[in-house]
C-alpha cells in the first residue's frame, strides 16, 4: 500500500470581540478544511501566540475591547513572533494605516467567497 500525499492543515487565528462573526467564520472556514483557532480580543490572541505561533494567516478585527487591532499588531510585532500575514476586518476601513504586516483590509460587511479568496491569495505555507 503506498503512503497518501496528504496536504498540511491549513490553520489560520481568527480574533474579533462579535462572537456571532467569530462563530459563522468559524464553522465555515472549518468546512473549507482549515484548522480554526479564535480569541475575543488581542490579549487573548497574544496569549493563544505565545502557546503556539503555527498560523498561517491571522483574521483581524480592529475595534474590540481590552486590546483593539491596532494594539494587537503592536504587540505583534514587539514580540518578534514569526511573520505570519494579517488581514483586517473591519467596518472602518478608511481608518486602516498603511502597515507592511497587513496584506490586505476588508471591509464589514463582507461576504465569505471574497474573503475565502483573500485568504486563500495570503496563506503563508
Amino acid at each position: 500500500m503506498e503512503p497518501q500525499n496528504e496536504q498540511p492543515v491549513k490553520s489560520i487565528l481568527i480574533i474579533d470581540d462579535d462572537d456571532g462573526i467569530r462563530e459563522i467564520l468559524e464553522i465555515a472556514f472549518a468546512l473549507e478544511g482549515y484548522s480554526v483557532t479564535t480569541a475575543a480580543h488581542g490579549l487573548q490572541a497574544i496569549e493563544t501566540l505565545s502557546h503556539s505561533t503555527h498560523f498561517g494567516l491571522i483574521l483581524l478585527d480592529l475595534m474590540m475591547p481590552k486590546m483593539n487591532g491596532w494594539e494587537f499588531i503592536e504587540a505583534f510585532q514587539k514580540n518578534n513572533y514569526p511573520a505570519i500575514p494579517i488581514i483586517l476586518m473591519t467596518a472602518y476601513s478608511d481608518r486602516v494605516k498603511n502597515i507592511d504586516i497587513v496584506k490586505e483590509v476588508i471591509a464589514k460587511p463582507m461576504d465569505f467567497e471574497s474573503l475565502l479568496k483573500r485568504v486563500e491569495a495570503n496563506y503563508k505555507l
